[in-house]
């Protein structure tokens, strides 16, 4: 191979990983975005919590098949709300594992490029003299 050619091949390489760099950024941030909106949802949902056991069912107000039937409805919610935060908790898992994942990559393509740049560096030097 010319080293012509080689200094051609080596200098998309590095534009194909630099690309490949940009793009991971890129889902990092928007993954980084969605963990806080996340977080922020389930902070709000966890301090509503306590609204699922107002208004107290004790009194003269609550009596019979209106308390039971009130309480299970309460039970229902907070079965929810158990489950939702389960799921909540899985998917920040998930997109904390796809950061990691793409922090990994990212780096790659960092170490790559700077390889590549130095092995381009050290063609033009020797095409030159």
């Amino acid at each position: 191979m010319t080293d012509m050619t080689q200094l051609f091949r080596l200098q998309n390489e590095i534009s194909a990983f630099i690309l490949q760099l940009g793009n991971a950024e890129e889902k990092i941030e928007r993954l980084e975005t969605a963990k806080k909106s996340l977080s922020s949802e389930q902070e709000m949902l966890h301090d509503h919590k306590a609204k699922i056991k107002e208004p107290e069912l004790d009194g003269d107000n609550w009596k019979g098949n209106e308390a039971s039937e009130h309480e299970d409805i309460r039970n229902e919610m907070h079965s929810a709300y158990t489950d939702s935060q389960d799921k909540v908790e899985q998917m920040l898992s998930s997109i904390e594992t796809e950061i990691s994942n793409l922090r990994g990559e990212a780096n790659r393509c960092s170490a790559t490029i700077a390889t590549k740049e130095s092995s381009l560096q050290l063609l033009r030097n020797r095409i030159v003299t």
